[in-house]
């Protein structure tokens, strides 16, 4: 049995740069009465604030949801408010150099430094948020489901397939509605009502 899912923000949970919609908002809400739940994005925290935290109740059942914005170079955690569990900033100027929105030039960099460093572990983002996922969390990677409408060769979050994490590849928030409301009905989660995913707002 999956005891964590994973998923995207924008495309994903909610249209880009929309608010989570209110029926989407009620089946996350049951998931994390069931499973731990997590989003990664390469939204800020001010966006994962607006679009996500804005249109969930605030209840106890936030202790088993994990925030990952910036690509998930931050962690937050529920405690009554949600403090960093870590930060991996650049700055200003660094962000700028290492500028590579297609992966093209990482890729690139990973395949040289590999051979030369091998003592040492090179990843690419998806990769490394689902590491600190398994670390902090204490789940192991057979027992996470993700879920993400860029998993494909080439997509920003394929390397988390690479890692091994059982991935669904969803086309848009009403199919990624579909998986969750099927992630429930096989957790026996009787009292869920499940909806069409045709009247998410």
């Amino acid at each position: 049995m999956k005891k964590l899912f994973v998923s995207d923000l924008n495309g994903t949970l909610a249209a880009i740069k929309s608010s989570l919609g209110s029926d989407m908002a009620e089946l996350l809400h049951d998931l994390m009465g069931e499973v731990k739940v997590a989003v990664i994005s390469g939204g800020t925290w001010s966006q994962f604030q607006e679009q996500l935290l804005a249109n969930l109740p605030i209840d106890v059942r936030l202790a088993d949801f994990s925030l990952l914005p910036t690509c998930g170079t931050q962690f937050h955690q529920y405690v009554g408010h949600w403090p960093k569990v870590y930060s991996e900033d650049l700055s200003k100027k660094e962000r700028q150099q290492q500028l590579d929105p297609d992966f093209a030039k990482r890729k690139k960099i990973v395949a040289i430094l590999k051979p030369l460093i091998h003592e040492f572990a090179i990843n690419m983002g998806g990769t490394t948020s689902i590491g600190k996922l398994r670390d902090h969390l204490n789940i192991s990677i057979p027992d996470m489901l993700f879920a993400d409408d860029a998993i494909f060769p080439g997509g920003n979050n394929y390397p988390a397939q690479d890692a091994g994490v059982d991935s669904i590849l969803v086309r848009d928030p009403r199919e990624t509605a579909r998986v969750i409301q099927t992630v429930l009905a096989c957790l026996g989660d009787a009292s869920t009502q499940i909806k069409s995913p045709g009247q998410e707002s």
